[in-house]
């Protein structure tokens, strides 16, 4: 790893406008690459089925593509008040990196990341919200493209994750830079729609893809994005108060 000190002092000088233009890079670079890969590879593999047999809507690409883009610019929207959480002392890196430390906030920030999506995706799926929402379900079989092809409001608050994240704890610099690449292989690898593990039961760990395509045929079910248990804790929650 880069020397901490050096780390500190070069994200110390960032100001509003370099915090802005490299989220918006880092952003960019992280979608476009995962995102083509994951196309790439759909098109040219040959071992895994498709969960949905359906093309791919005319024009679906080049709208995810744009809608991604509004999506990206909020993230670096969101990064000025970063900048200026970092500069008055409301948010904090931890620019020491341990290893062990580092795998334990890796696997928090992963646990923080499922449950606050499916917080916002639930919310964005009540009826008051869902006529903004439904420009992510214009992808009715998804690509790796449609992993930020959202209304400029969800884009916004799914990019909060981080700084909602930063406000209860000091996390290590590199814990926090390595949430958007686990999230970006992670929603490319979802919105596949590959069934990777066929003779796996809907609900198993490894059915994550499957799940979330049928989310997009079928709206009303499978709001996680990983984790199936999500779901299940909240239809036994309240399905059972609703009967």
């Amino acid at each position: 790893m880069l020397n901490e000190e050096l780390v500190k002092s070069i994200v110390d000088q960032l100001g509003y406008s370099e915090f802005f233009i490299i989220t918006f890079i880092m952003f960019s670079v992280l979608y476009f690459s995962f995102s083509a890969l994951g196309y790439l590879f759909i098109i040219r593999q040959k071992s895994f089925k498709k969960v949905q047999s359906k093309p791919f809507r005319s024009e679906q690409i080049m709208t995810e593509v744009k809608r991604s883009f509004v999506s990206i610019l909020m993230f670096a929207i969101l990064s000025l008040w970063m900048c200026y959480g970092l500069k008055n002392g409301i948010y904090k890196y931890n620019y020491s990196f341990k290893f062990q430390e580092y795998l334990i906030e890796i696997l928090a920030l992963f646990l923080w990341n499922e449950f606050y999506f499916f917080i916002v995706h639930k919310t964005f799926h009540l009826k008051i919200f869902y006529k903004y929402h439904v420009d992510h379900h214009f992808s009715f079989v998804p690509s790796p493209f449609s992993a930020y092809s959202f209304h400029w409001s969800e884009g916004l608050l799914l990019g909060a994750v981080m700084p909602v994240a930063m406000f209860f704890y000091d996390f290590e610099f590199w814990s926090i830079m390595s949430l958007p690449v686990m999230s970006i292989i992670l929603n490319a690898l979802g919105h596949s729609n590959l069934d990777f593990f066929p003779d796996k039961d809907i609900n198993s760990l490894y059915s994550f893809s499957k799940r979330h395509s049928l989310h997009h045929q079928n709206p009303h079910k499978h709001f996680g994005f990983f984790l199936p248990w999500l779901d299940m804790i909240y239809d036994r929650l309240f399905s059972r108060n609703v009967s």
